[in-house]
């Protein structure tokens, strides 16, 4: 059966999603752009160079070759590795903190490479060759997820008094791109992540079930992929009160006349929620359009054993009629899905690994295709800026 939830939690979830994509969206494109190793970047010829090892904090020049384990090429700032030749140095603000700025004058450098290369550099001269590596994947591009890993994102809302707790259910590799990512990743083979949400207890009460019911909803078992909940309304049977349901598939919350509802059955299985309004009196109904809700007001011009029979005017005085129940039944025993559809990689990547490691240096999850590789640098110090 499916759970029908409190708008209010609903659009406040959104709006966290929508302010996460917005965020990640500008970080991303920051790292991504800092990153660009092939990137035609600008040497500012005023900059004076000082003598000494490399330290937190400075800016450098480097030229370099990046190498797997068995020795193949996966990236270089030379056009001519074999010769290493016309080479693009890449500038560098030697700091551990990814999303660190450098100083004032030194715009074009970035903090945007692997914690493993920046600690390599450390200690290095200009003019020096040297090799740093191997470099561990949890200090390179990440370790690719696997089933039980957790992805904890309650620091990045902290303004929401809320646990927001993710783990990886199941992995579908070497599969097409679902048809709805298409248009956005092509359509290329990828992998699939399945999220369970991972925080939920016996007991636990569930604000989202019922909007003018509050604390009636207690989660009593939970398994892999399903709660289940028992509701136990606030008012009493025969209580007039205000009866408002969400429907979660169409995105629309019905609101009855105030005062106007009422349970009148009430067993160990079932509530029955019954509708009295008068005669002009107001059915709101909002349909959320994706940012916003929109409301119509429908007013009651007859009631019927069964259903109350409403209309709306237009602007040039139509009427458009439409039927609401009188009568709605809960199970008090209900279910809710735990699980999300299956993610493809590359969004989870783009839209939540990058931004969550940007800034928590422990979280280690990623879908880079050079995730879980231990990597080897030959690097070649060009130019030292003490900036530190």
């Amino acid at each position: 059966m499916v759970v029908l939830f409190n708008s209010v939690m609903q659009k406040e979830k959104l709006a966290v999603i929508i302010l996460v994509v917005i965020i990640v969206g500008a970080l991303s494109a920051y790292i991504l752009t800092t990153q660009d190793v092939f990137k035609n970047l600008v040497d500012d010829d005023n900059n004076k160079v000082t003598e000494g090892a490399i330290e937190l904090g400075d800016c450098v020049d480097v030229n370099y070759i990046g190498k797997f384990v068995n020795g193949t090429v996966f990236d270089s700032s030379y056009s001519d590795v074999e010769n290493k030749t016309d080479g693009t140095p890449l500038n560098i603000f030697v700091s551990l903190n990814m999303t660190e700025t450098p100083p004032e004058g030194y715009e074009t450098y970035s903090s945007g490479m692997i914690e493993g290369f920046m600690e390599g550099l450390v200690g290095l001269e200009e003019g020096e060759t040297s090799s740093i590596g191997p470099i561990p994947p949890e200090k390179a591009y990440g370790v690719k997820p696997k089933v039980g890993d957790i992805i904890d994102l309650t620091p990045l809302i902290p303004d929401l008094d809320i646990t927001y707790v993710l783990k990886v259910i199941e992995i579908q590799e070497d599969v097409p791109m679902p048809s709805d990512y298409v248009a956005y990743y092509g359509p290329g083979i990828t992998t699939l992540y399945t999220l369970r949400e991972d925080w939920h207890d016996i007991g636990e009460i569930i604000e989202t079930s019922y909007v003018f019911w509050k604390n009636s909803s207690a989660v009593t078992k939970i398994n892999e992929t399903l709660l289940w909940m028992y509701t136990t309304p606030t008012t009493e049977l025969n209580e007039n009160f205000t009866w408002s349901e969400v429907n979660v598939t169409t995105g629309t919350q019905t609101t009855y006349p105030e005062n106007m509802s009422s349970v009148t059955t009430l067993t160990e299985d079932i509530i029955v929620i019954t509708c009295t309004p008068e005669i002009s009196s107001e059915i709101l109904e909002s349909v959320f359009t994706g940012a916003d809700y929109t409301d119509t007001i429908y007013i009651v011009e007859n009631i019927t054993a069964d259903k109350i029979n409403t209309s709306i005017t237009d602007s040039i005085g139509e009427k458009t009629y439409k039927e609401f129940d009188r009568t709605i039944t809960i199970q008090r025993n209900e279910t809710q899905n735990i699980t999300m559809d299956p993610f493809p990689g590359e969004l989870l990547e783009e839209q939540l690994f990058l931004y969550v490691r940007a800034i928590d240096s422990d979280f280690k999850l990623s879908y880079s295709d050079l995730a879980g590789e231990i990597l080897n640098f030959e690097v070649t110090i060009e130019k030292v800026y003490k900036t530190s």
